[in-house]
């Protein structure tokens, strides 16, 4: 069974580490009135003395989201077990091994937990930003002995059907789930979707073991699922056999059955069928080789898949579209793959039946042999089209799908810039590209009082963004709180290229904003 999930909690957006904490989770085995031990080494990563400030409280885990509570009260908590110094003083470059004596009580059994808050004393200053950082740490308790092994029960299960815009995009499964005992558990298992009026299982959700959800003792958890399919109007049946347990220490089983009905009127407004494809984008690299007729290179093959998650039967037809205008492009983009050397094999219209994921493939072949090799380098892009079709009673539902065909000839280049300026609350972020590629990026805003070097707000952290070939475009975030805020300070992370190993190399840029 995996291990319990445990996070690194950092308050402050991190640029660099002052101090150093291992391990960030420990799970320790104990016996009822023995004397055990916690230990952490720390590290010093500066030059100057560094002030850790250590505040060690109850803590479970969220009951509605992920990540931890931390909570004095906590029924489980190990905190008052543990005798501490709430200052420690590391020298520069020093590196300690930390021992905190646990004495667990007579009467116990079960798990218990304590949240280890470790938080600089002093801003740490890191080239433009200062900041505090602080790191979260959770120790658990094992107390060998028989606790309460109460089972866990599904409280409640409520489906809902997703829409967006008028159309259906499958059904929201939300279950409340509750561990009566004195032990951590896992949940995972198996969740049906029955029709008895069809007599078969329209959907199932699989929860792997090493993918279940931890649920702290005498707590509760929300946990959601999405059924990325469509059910025709009927009755149905949600059953539910769940595995739950930690270890060796506890283990079971439940089930649980609840029904719903998705109404007839859902017909009345749909206008698209629900489709979607296995893959985003259809990428390729083409190699070239040299030879004593000058460069060549072999055809690629790509393949996708069609996935019909509808009860309706759709007729699909593909194509390839030569043209690309990525955002920044002014319409006036020229990297543009050739449809004499991409094209679809064979082309033909595909029949995608009811709650289909194979057998819906389409191959598309990439044949540059024929092409002017010496003046392709960099990416080239379009797009596969698919048109689809489908006959609910009386109307004709439809759906268009755009995947993105990217063809890599090697020599790639990546010339990202950026400026940015701040204008009556809102900062403008100009991106460009002007290499042959493009550029994967991520953006982390930080608002900040110099003086103070305190954080004002949340950090804004954007992220998987992309600037195409010869684009460049303006991105505008809202900063509504500035407080005493007086500059800005924005980081970048952006792909500048790969080794050669083809492993993606990202280089990194800080840009400061004045604002006052």
């Amino acid at each position: 069974m995996k291990k319990l999930l445990v996070f690194l909690v950092i308050f402050s957006s991190i640029l660099s580490f002052s101090f150093m904490v291992q391990p960030l989770v420990q799970n320790i085995e104990a016996k009822p009135g023995e004397e055990v031990e916690v230990q952490y080494v720390m590290s010093n990563t500066t030059k100057v003395k560094e002030d850790i400030n250590l505040n060690i409280t109850g803590v479970f885990i969220n009951e509605k989201k992920d990540g931890w509570v931390l909570d004095q009260n906590y029924s489980r908590s190990a905190a008052n077990w543990i005798e501490y110094n709430p200052n420690i003083t590391l020298l520069p470059n020093e590196k300690t091994t930390q021992k905190f004596k646990v004495k667990v009580p007579f009467g116990t059994a079960g798990s218990y937990f304590a949240a280890f808050n470790f938080s600089s004393n002093a801003p740490v200053t890191s080239g433009q930003v200062a900041y505090k950082m602080n790191f979260l740490t959770v120790v658990q308790i094992l107390v060998s002995g028989q606790g309460s092994k109460e089972k866990i029960t599904v409280s409640s299960a409520t489906p809902t059907l997703i829409k967006e815009n008028g159309e259906l995009l499958g059904i929201n499964l939300d279950l409340d789930v509750k561990n009566p005992s004195d032990w951590v558990s896992s949940v995972w298992g198996r969740i049906d979707v029955k029709s008895d009026q069809l007599r078969k299982i329209l959907a199932s959700i699989d929860i792997p073991e090493e993918n279940g959800t931890f649920v702290s003792p005498k707590k509760g958890k929300s946990l959601n699922y999405k059924i990325n399919k469509l059910l025709p109007p009927g009755d149905y049946k949600i059953q539910m056999a769940l595995s739950y347990g930690y270890h060796k220490y506890y283990f079971g089983k439940t089930t649980y059955e609840s029904t719903f009905t998705v109404p007839a009127e859902i017909e009345k407004n749909r206008k698209s069928l629900f489709l979607s494809t296995d893959l985003k984008e259809l990428y390729t690299k083409i190699e070239k080789r040299n030879s004593s007729r000058g460069l060549q290179v072999n055809p690629k093959n790509l393949t996708l898949n069609i996935l019909n998650n509808d009860y309706v039967e759709a007729i699909v037809t593909p194509r390839i579209n030569a043209t690309f205008n990525p955002k920044g492009s002014d319409n006036n983009f020229n990297r543009l793959i050739n449809p004499k050397f991409v094209q679809i094999r064979p082309l033909r219209d595909i029949r995608a039946r009811p709650y289909t994921e194979r057998g819906n493939s389409l191959r598309i072949m990439a044949d540059y042999r024929r092409a002017n090799l010496e003046n392709l380098k960099g990416e080239y892009y379009g797009s596969l089209e698919l048109s689809a079709k489908g006959e609910l009673k009386d109307k004709t539902l439809t759906k268009n799908l755009t995947v993105p065909i990217i063809i890599d000839f090697g020599d790639n280049t990546y010339k990202f810039n950026s400026n940015a300026t701040f204008e009556a609350s809102t900062l403008l972020i100009n991106v460009e590209n002007k290499g042959n590629s493009r550029v994967k990026f991520d953006a982390s805003i930080f608002v900040m009082n110099s003086k103070t070097g305190e954080k004002i707000g949340d950090d804004i952290n954007l992220k998987n963004l992309i600037v195409y070939p010869n684009c460049s475009y303006t991105l505008k975030q809202d900063i509504n709180k500035i407080g005493d805020a007086d500059k800005i300070i924005i980081k970048y992370k952006y792909l500048d290229g790969f080794d050669t190993n083809g492993n993606q190399l990202y280089s990194e840029k800080t840009s400061e904003i004045k604002i006052k």
